[in-house]
């Protein structure tokens, strides 16, 4: 049995924050650079995200040209708490 995948481009009119988060990474992911943006606007607020998953927000927030954004919550994420794929992320937000 074969899952049908949606289009990113299809609204989703109640998103939780964490599903934005990861379509935002899922259009990383497959090089979909455009559709970064729109899917992490959707996250009105990380601070339910556990440290590797703001980690993640914070640096590609950092790709979308948000950098400053970024810094404000990469600096308050705890680096002894991520994984290695977690602290490459961050890096980008520092």
């Amino acid at each position: 049995m074969r899952l049908k995948v949606r289009d990113a481009s299809c609204p989703y009119p109640s998103v939780t924050p964490a599903a934005a988060a990861d379509r935002a990474l899922a259009a990383f992911r497959e090089a979909r650079y455009n559709d970064i943006a729109p899917e992490l606007a959707r996250v009105k607020s990380y601070d339910t995200f556990p440290a590797g998953a703001r980690a993640v927000y914070a640096g590609l927030l950092a790709i979308t040209g948000n950098q400053s954004g970024a810094f404000q919550i990469a600096e308050k994420v705890p680096v002894n708490l991520l994984l290695p794929e977690e602290r490459r992320f961050l890096s980008r937000a520092l």
